[in-house]
């Protein structure tokens, strides 16, 4: 158990998070690569409710296919920072043995 005031930080869980994050990146980003086209409609006819149900209903799909780019991208940034970050503990900890490993 880790002292009051005090984080224990397991390097291989971080990665393995990090390893999950971009699972589900990749994931989500097969899924609208496969289902984003069939979003697309052609209007039902060419008066002037089916032309605009139809524009309104491009601009909410290019709004979606936007925001799951950027949902992606968030992913992968926060899986390259626990990786980021996991190698900086790992490296803390083994400059930290080497400098007890001298005391003793």
């Amino acid at each position: 158990m880790t002292a009051p005031g005090r984080m224990l930080v397991v390097p291989e869980a971080l990665v393995a998070a990090a390893a999950a994050l971009d699972a589900i990146a990749d994931q989500v980003q097969t899924a609208a690569q496969v289902h984003l086209p069939t979003l697309r409609l052609l209007p039902a006819g060419h008066e002037e409710v089916s032309t605009g149900v139809t524009g309104f209903h491009s601009i909410v799909v290019d709004s979606f296919e936007t925001a799951t780019a950027s949902g992606v991208a968030e992913l992968r940034q926060a899986a390259a920072t626990l990786r980021t970050q996991a190698a900086a503990y790992a490296e803390q900890d083994a400059v930290s043995g080497a400098a007890i490993g001298r005391l003793l």
